[in-house]
């Protein structure tokens, strides 16, 4: 096993390598570059750096009642959004091009999880913040989808099946 050699003289940490020493002196920088977070505005020292923490924001973190079963129960925070007047939805999330677009640019890989949902009692929140909140409601939204889909087409067939 190889031993550091190479010591920060800022913090005294050590590299095995000199290029993650001078990758790591940038953090010391007095006049540094950084780096923020569109979803949360953390500033970061490093682009890859901000890449690592932009990992953290695609996937959603759903609170679990057993193992494999979602807790269907909203949280606090969707209770008060819930409980807040109607929100105005910026029109960017109206039309499904530019929709596209701003999700794109800061979900990565993920970026339905980005999408802004516009109607509802959660009208102006992500789908990904949906999933962490509320996923009761996201449950029954989709049961009456289904629902309505069912009843839609059923009666579609009865009236052409004369």
């Amino acid at each position: 096993m190889e031993k550091p050699r190479h010591r920060c003289s800022v913090c005294d940490k050590t590299f095995t390598e000199k290029s993650n020493l001078t990758r790591h002196l940038k953090i010391h920088a007095v006049a540094r570059e950084t780096f923020d977070c569109d979803v949360c505005r953390k500033s970061l020292t490093t682009k890859s750096l901000l890449a690592s923490h932009q990992q953290q924001h695609q996937y959603p973190n759903i609170v679990l009642y057993r193992q494999g079963e979602a807790r269907l129960q909203c949280t606090e925070a969707a209770k008060s959004v819930a409980e807040a007047p109607s929100t105005v939805v910026d029109p960017t999330w109206l039309d499904p091009k530019t929709a596209e677009a701003a999700a794109k640019r800061s979900g990565g890989e993920l970026w339905k999880g980005q999408l802004v949902i516009v109607f509802g009692k959660y009208a102006g929140q992500t789908f990904r913040w949906l999933l962490e909140n509320d996923v009761g409601w996201l449950v029954w939204l989709l049961f009456q989808y289904s629902k309505n889909s069912t009843a839609s087409t059923a009666s579609r067939e009865s009236r052409t099946s004369c």
